[in-house]
């Protein structure tokens, strides 16, 4: 049956639609207030920013108060092109704030001065958020000449809170103070250990650092016994067995490493405030740790026997799995109340789950985050069985 009212109501509802969108000629975008525009263009590329700009002349001055300047993804044919840019934004800004800047530039490339020219222009402008990327983009060896040298004058801002470096060298000046700095990602720079204690211990308001690939081929020693840093993330990923990695923070909160331990020995000291500890590392990393050398990975965990929440990869629980089938563990009076365990449930690690459940004596809570087993079991049997007397151990482990 036809219903008519329906076609006639929808007639009704498409005119009225047509006449409202014929009168429909005013610019709208154009009328919002210049925060609100400001605020829309802070979320694009500067790059973009200065082309959205030239299509109407109600904005045609306005990129250049917009508070974030983002260049790292810019499109940008040659080098030139890219400093003439990043130069012009940054020489129209007049005494407006920059609250954020963001480069990606690479080191071979940029000539250092305007690094130098940038950074300056930044901090005097009262930068906030400052992100400098000068991973070069080509395969990079030990040639610390082509690192950034970040100038003396970043040290000065009075008002960073957030600073990200890639691929910097640093040249900490003889007195400074990064009094509002509370988040720090340093990733593939150098520095000495003294620098690094004296940078942490001029930043009263630390609460976060990251250090990804920093002294690749020396020490790695985090000393903030004059800092309140609560949060340290480690990320490595090559390989160094020469060289050492010590922390020592009184007011950690939370200790998070990552990647690969490529690390020769490991220390820890002081962390009397520590309450959470994570272990990431990567289970294709699982031939580093020789039975000959003490099962070391076991024998650091133990220095975490305070905290409340402990967190290990499959990686690490293949290792426990090691001491447990050649008798290397210990029975250790620990605080541990929860521990989360990554695990593919296969025999290179259940023996490390019941190693956990026998000697973390004070244990609440127990999770188990269940992963696909893509890999065999043919690194974890070469490790256990290097010598006869473990695999005599591993087969009777398994005949229980």
């Amino acid at each position: 049956m036809e219903r008519p009212w329906k076609r006639q109501n929808l007639s009704l509802n498409l005119d009225e639609f047509e006449r409202h969108t014929e009168k429909i000629t005013v610019d709208r975008i154009s009328k919002l207030p210049d925060a609100l525009l400001l605020q829309i263009l802070s979320f694009l590329q500067m790059q973009d920013v200065m082309r959205v700009c030239c299509v109407s002349t109600r904005w045609k001055h306005l990129w250049k108060s917009v508070p974030s300047i983002d260049f790292t993804e810019a499109k940008i044919r040659t080098t030139g092109e890219f400093i003439r840019a990043v130069n012009k934004a940054l020489s129209n800004r007049g005494g407006l704030q920059i609250r954020e800047f963001r480069a990606c530039v690479d080191s071979d490339l940029c000539q250092i001065n305007n690094v130098d020219y940038w950074i300056t222009v930044v901090v005097s402008h009262n930068v906030e958020v400052l992100y400098l990327d000068c991973i070069p983009n080509r395969p990079f060896g030990k040639n610390k000449d082509k690192l950034c040298l970040i100038p003396q004058s970043m040290y000065q801002c009075q008002y960073l809170h957030t600073l990200t470096l890639k691929f910097c060298q640093m040249d900490l000046p003889s007195i400074f103070c990064l009094a509002t700095l509370r988040k720090l990602h340093l990733e593939l720079v150098e520095f000495t250990d003294e620098d690094l204690e004296v940078l942490l211990s001029n930043c009263p308001a630390l609460k976060y650092l990251t250090l990804k690939n920093c002294n690749k081929d020396t020490h790695l020693r985090v000393f903030a016994k004059n800092s309140h840093l609560e949060n340290l993330n480690i990320h490595e990923d090559d390989w160094n067995l020469e060289t050492d990695l010590l922390v020592s923070a009184p007011n950690l909160l939370t200790l998070n490493f990552s990647g690969m331990p490529k690390r020769e020995r490991f220390f820890v000291e002081n962390l009397k405030s520590l309450v959470s500890v994570n272990f990431d590392f990567s289970s294709t990393y699982c031939h580093v740790w020789d039975p000959e050398d003490h099962f070391l990975f076991g024998q650091f965990i133990e220095n975490f026997c305070h905290v409340k929440s402990l967190k290990l990869s499959n990686w690490c629980t293949q290792d426990l799995s090691v001491r447990a089938i050649l008798n290397n563990g210990t029975s250790v009076s620990n605080t541990i109340n929860e521990v989360t365990l990554v695990t593919r449930f296969n025999k290179c690690e259940l023996a490390g789950l019941v190693y956990v459940l026998k000697n973390f004596i004070n244990l609440g809570v127990l999770i188990l985050n269940v992963v696909k087993d893509v890999e065999t079991e043919m690194n974890f049997l070469s490790l256990v069985c290097s010598n006869s007397s473990g695999l005599l151990r591993y087969m009777a482990f398994w005949a229980v």
